[in-house]
């Protein structure tokens, strides 16, 4: 049976950092459940509550870990304090599912406990939002008409190419843009910016949640003349 391992910031926790120090995982991984949070409303006359659906908290997934042979590299700890302090690229894959990530937030660490001069374990949470994401879906593709999503309502990145006004369409929602050479449309931070990175959010009109991609087959639509490019970011809960 394969041992088991994360990889986070690029790294495996097998082989952390260009001089590969060993950080072994203790214990099993333990993935919580998403809680939904409610709002709560009250009315006069009627019984009890009412809820209403609002969104999922975060999840924070502990980690108990051990550097191996801190005798054979004295830089070892302060290597494995950077690999998890970094936020450069805050994935982190599980090997209980390679196919997956999770998008972490920040991650604590407890104290280091020194143990017979040769190893290091500490407790390492992190605080990840609730959703896990398919890391296929986390490269750009070029735009179909069709799009299938099997998971959860998704918040995917548009890049669209050209010059001029075009009209991009999402399950019948038309959002008019304006492109100068490239715009990218990011309806997770709902954000618009040009290549160069220079924010351009009045490049379009409409609403960044009409450019979700809704579970089931959605239909993409783009101006004749314009290239489109999306990442789809798909999730489940």
């Amino acid at each position: 049976m394969s041992k088991a391992y994360i990889q986070y910031n690029g790294y495996r926790s097998d082989a952390v950092g260009i001089t590969g120090v060993v950080v072994k995982l203790l214990g099993t991984i333990q993935i919580p459940t998403p809680q939904k949070r409610y709002d709560t409303i009250t009315i006069p006359g009627r019984d009890g509550l009412l809820y209403e659906e609002d969104a999922y908290d975060d999840i924070v997934i502990p980690l108990e870990m051990e550097i191996q042979d801190l005798e054979k590299n004295e830089d070892a700890i302060d290597i494995v304090k950077r690999w998890l302090k970094d936020t450069s690229d805050p994935r982190l894959f599980l090997s209980v599912d390679e196919r997956s990530f999770y998008r972490v937030h920040q991650v604590e660490m407890s104290e280091i406990e020194i143990q017979y001069r040769r190893y290091g374990q500490f407790t390492a949470k992190f605080t990840c939002d609730p959703y896990r994401y398919q890391a296929a879906s986390d490269v750009a593709v070029n735009l179909t008409d069709q799009l299938m999503n099997n998971a959860a309502v998704s918040r995917p990145i548009y890049i669209i190419t050209g010059n001029g006004a075009c009209t991009l369409t999402v399950n019948g929602n038309a959002i008019p843009l304006t492109i100068d050479g490239e715009l990218t449309i990011n309806t997770e931070k709902q954000l618009c910016y040009k290549s160069q990175g220079i924010f351009a959010n009045k490049a379009m009109t409409g609403e960044f949640s009409d450019l979700f991609l809704l579970p089931g087959k959605n239909t993409l639509s783009l101006t004749d003349g314009f290239t489109g490019k999306i990442i789809t970011n798909m999730r489940k809960i």
